[in-house]
């Protein structure tokens, strides 16, 4: 496995528990803030119950929040082959926060466009969507590879921009895998089955990528 894609299985299935552990925490999150919600206002609909469902909502955001920054950087610290750093876990939250703030605009330009019932909606979701996912994975990759937030993501636009070339490839290998788990899930009807295939596909995709882009940086100046 590691001939041909760059990591061995041992590291994919790290980097598959980190993903998996954080998609059972999302699952477990919505599907508790929906009881909860529903059997509060179901019961007592007031001021009081409203500010509990708030206050359970940002207590589970914070959740998701933690679980997924440690998470995302216990993956990419495998996908740079770095040893781990309890100090770089700050960063990948200020990381986060910081593309987050950079995809604002986009994110409110589509749901502009999606209010309005406006056709170009759904072109303007999937071009945002491909952006983020390309940008995000190749900034918490360089932030995991430089140890420092700004700099990761000035050279993780630098390199899925100036460098795009040499992604092209992986990204065809991508592509193909992303259809065949889009095949997958269509065809599952049990969410524990989607969740799986959507981990597989993520941890696949996070190391695959790092391991080409560590490659091209080592190997080709």
């Amino acid at each position: 496995m590691k001939k041909f894609f760059g990591f061995s299985l041992f590291e994919y299935l790290k980097v598959f528990c980190c993903y998996a552990i954080f998609l059972a925490v999302f699952y477990f999150s919505a599907n508790a803030l929906s009881f909860f919600s529903s059997t509060i206002l179901t019961e007592l609909a007031g001021a009081r119950e409203a500010f509990l469902i708030f206050f359970i909502f940002i207590g589970l955001l914070a959740l998701n929040f933690l679980s997924y920054t440690v998470l995302t950087m216990l993956a990419y610290l495998t996908a740079a082959e770095k040893k781990l750093e309890i100090k770089l876990w700050p960063r990948y939250m200020l990381s986060f926060v910081l593309m987050a703030l950079i995809f604002t605009i986009p994110v409110l330009f589509f749901s502009r466009l999606f209010s309005d019932g406006n056709p170009a909606a759904l072109l303007v979701f999937l071009i945002t969507t491909v952006l983020m996912v390309h940008f995000f994975n190749l900034v918490y990759f360089f932030t995991a590879l430089e140890g420092r937030v700004f700099l990761g993501i000035k050279k993780g636009f630098y390199f899925g921009t100036v460098k795009i070339r040499h992604l092209l490839l992986p990204y065809l290998v991508v592509a193909v895998l992303f259809v065949a788990a889009s095949l997958l899930m269509y065809v599952a009807n049990i969410d524990f089955v989607r969740l799986v295939v959507i981990g597989l596909f993520l941890s696949f995709f996070s190391l695959y990528i790092g391991r080409k882009v560590l490659y091209f940086k080592t190997h080709r100046k």
